[in-house]
Protein backbone atom coordinates (compact mmCIF):
# COMPACT_ATOMS: atom_id res chain seq x y z
CA UNK A 1 0.00 0.00 0.00
CA UNK A 2 2.34 2.48 0.80
CA UNK A 3 4.28 1.63 -2.50
CA UNK A 4 0.93 2.71 -3.93
CA UNK A 5 0.79 6.24 -1.94
CA UNK A 6 4.31 7.04 -2.96
CA UNK A 7 3.90 5.89 -6.62
CA UNK A 8 0.70 8.20 -6.75
CA UNK A 9 2.42 11.37 -5.32
CA UNK A 10 5.18 10.81 -8.04
CA UNK A 11 2.28 10.43 -10.09
CA UNK A 12 0.73 13.78 -9.41
CA UNK A 13 4.12 15.45 -9.23
CA UNK A 14 4.26 14.50 -12.91
CA UNK A 15 1.27 15.92 -13.37
CA UNK A 16 1.89 19.26 -12.12
CA UNK A 17 5.30 19.54 -14.18
CA UNK A 18 3.74 18.33 -17.28
CA UNK A 19 0.63 20.92 -16.96
CA UNK A 20 2.54 23.52 -19.01
CA UNK A 21 2.96 21.24 -21.99
CA UNK A 22 -0.95 20.03 -21.87
CA UNK A 23 -1.56 23.62 -23.55
CA UNK A 24 1.04 23.51 -25.97
CA UNK A 25 -0.79 20.32 -27.77
CA UNK A 26 -3.72 21.14 -30.22
CA UNK A 27 -6.13 19.09 -28.22
CA UNK A 28 -6.52 18.33 -24.99
CA UNK A 29 -7.43 14.52 -25.16
CA UNK A 30 -4.17 13.57 -27.34
CA UNK A 31 -2.03 15.51 -25.24
CA UNK A 32 -3.42 13.27 -22.06
CA UNK A 33 -2.84 10.25 -24.21
CA UNK A 34 0.85 10.88 -25.46
CA UNK A 35 1.94 12.21 -22.51
CA UNK A 36 -0.08 9.52 -20.47
CA UNK A 37 1.85 6.73 -22.22
CA UNK A 38 5.17 8.28 -22.63
CA UNK A 39 5.41 9.61 -19.02
CA UNK A 40 2.40 9.28 -16.58
CA UNK A 41 1.75 5.28 -16.74
CA UNK A 42 5.79 4.36 -17.40
CA UNK A 43 6.79 6.84 -14.24
CA UNK A 44 4.06 4.86 -11.71
CA UNK A 45 4.96 1.57 -12.79
CA UNK A 46 8.83 2.63 -12.26
CA UNK A 47 7.94 4.32 -9.05
CA UNK A 48 6.33 1.58 -7.87
CA UNK A 49 9.22 -0.88 -8.99
CA UNK A 50 11.67 0.99 -6.86
CA UNK A 51 9.58 1.46 -3.70
CA UNK A 52 8.86 -2.26 -3.46
CA UNK A 53 12.28 -3.43 -4.08
CA UNK A 54 13.19 -0.62 -1.35
CA UNK A 55 10.87 -2.02 1.40
CA UNK A 56 10.84 -5.74 0.28
CA UNK A 57 12.57 -7.84 3.38
CA UNK A 58 13.58 -11.03 2.26
CA UNK A 59 13.16 -13.48 5.04
CA UNK A 60 16.85 -14.82 6.73
CA UNK A 61 17.39 -18.05 6.04
CA UNK A 62 16.66 -20.26 8.49
CA UNK A 63 18.26 -23.76 7.89
CA UNK A 64 21.80 -23.15 6.59
CA UNK A 65 22.59 -27.20 7.09
CA UNK A 66 19.31 -29.02 5.67
CA UNK A 67 19.73 -32.75 6.52
CA UNK A 68 16.22 -33.79 5.63
CA UNK A 69 15.65 -36.71 2.91
CA UNK A 70 14.52 -36.01 -0.32
CA UNK A 71 13.29 -37.65 -2.99
CA UNK A 72 14.71 -36.91 -6.56
CA UNK A 73 12.78 -38.74 -9.86
CA UNK A 74 14.98 -38.93 -12.75
CA UNK A 75 13.12 -39.61 -16.04
CA UNK A 76 14.87 -40.99 -18.60
CA UNK A 77 14.55 -42.06 -22.46
CA UNK A 78 17.17 -42.88 -24.10
CA UNK A 79 19.53 -41.63 -21.44
CA UNK A 80 22.24 -44.50 -22.19
CA UNK A 81 25.04 -42.22 -22.37
CA UNK A 82 24.38 -39.50 -19.24
CA UNK A 83 21.96 -40.67 -17.02
CA UNK A 84 24.63 -43.05 -14.82
CA UNK A 85 26.76 -39.66 -14.77
CA UNK A 86 23.95 -37.97 -13.81
CA UNK A 87 23.39 -40.06 -10.92
CA UNK A 88 27.10 -39.80 -10.15
CA UNK A 89 26.47 -36.13 -9.73
CA UNK A 90 23.81 -36.25 -7.55
CA UNK A 91 25.81 -39.19 -5.35
CA UNK A 92 28.45 -36.32 -5.69
CA UNK A 93 26.78 -33.32 -3.60
CA UNK A 94 27.53 -32.47 -0.24
CA UNK A 95 23.71 -32.50 1.18
CA UNK A 96 23.40 -33.53 4.81
CA UNK A 97 19.86 -35.81 4.25
CA UNK A 98 19.19 -39.04 2.53
CA UNK A 99 18.89 -38.71 -0.87
CA UNK A 100 16.53 -41.25 -2.64
CA UNK A 101 16.41 -41.91 -5.97
CA UNK A 102 13.38 -43.16 -8.74
CA UNK A 103 14.35 -43.48 -12.04
CA UNK A 104 11.65 -43.51 -14.69
CA UNK A 105 13.07 -45.51 -17.80
CA UNK A 106 9.89 -44.70 -20.03
CA UNK A 107 10.48 -47.69 -22.43
CA UNK A 108 14.00 -46.15 -23.59
CA UNK A 109 15.37 -48.80 -26.82
CA UNK A 110 18.86 -48.35 -25.68
CA UNK A 111 20.83 -49.51 -22.65
CA UNK A 112 19.23 -46.99 -20.35
CA UNK A 113 17.61 -49.83 -17.56
CA UNK A 114 20.99 -51.67 -17.38
CA UNK A 115 23.11 -47.89 -16.89
CA UNK A 116 20.02 -47.77 -13.78
CA UNK A 117 21.10 -51.21 -12.40
CA UNK A 118 25.10 -50.01 -12.36
CA UNK A 119 24.07 -46.84 -11.22
CA UNK A 120 22.28 -48.84 -8.50
CA UNK A 121 25.26 -51.18 -7.05
CA UNK A 122 27.83 -49.00 -7.87
CA UNK A 123 26.95 -45.51 -6.13
CA UNK A 124 26.19 -45.45 -2.64
CA UNK A 125 22.22 -43.69 -3.18
CA UNK A 126 19.30 -45.22 -2.54
CA UNK A 127 17.86 -45.96 -6.10
CA UNK A 128 14.45 -47.29 -7.04
CA UNK A 129 13.86 -47.63 -10.64
CA UNK A 130 10.65 -48.33 -12.84
CA UNK A 131 11.19 -49.59 -16.57
CA UNK A 132 8.22 -49.15 -19.11
CA UNK A 133 5.82 -47.20 -16.82
CA UNK A 134 4.00 -45.81 -19.70
CA UNK A 135 4.64 -48.15 -22.38
CA UNK A 136 1.53 -47.95 -25.05
CA UNK A 137 -0.55 -50.43 -26.63
CA UNK A 138 -1.64 -50.35 -29.64
CA UNK A 139 -5.26 -50.41 -30.40
CA UNK A 140 -6.15 -48.13 -27.98
CA UNK A 141 -8.87 -45.23 -29.21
Amino acid sequence: MFSHLISLVWLAFSIYLSLHLLEDFISLPLAIIMIGGIAYAPGYMNAFLVMSLLLDRQPSLKNQQPNDDVTLLVAAFNGEESIFQTLSYVADQDYGGKINVIGIDNNSSDRTYEQLIKAQTELPLDINFFKELFKLKRGWK
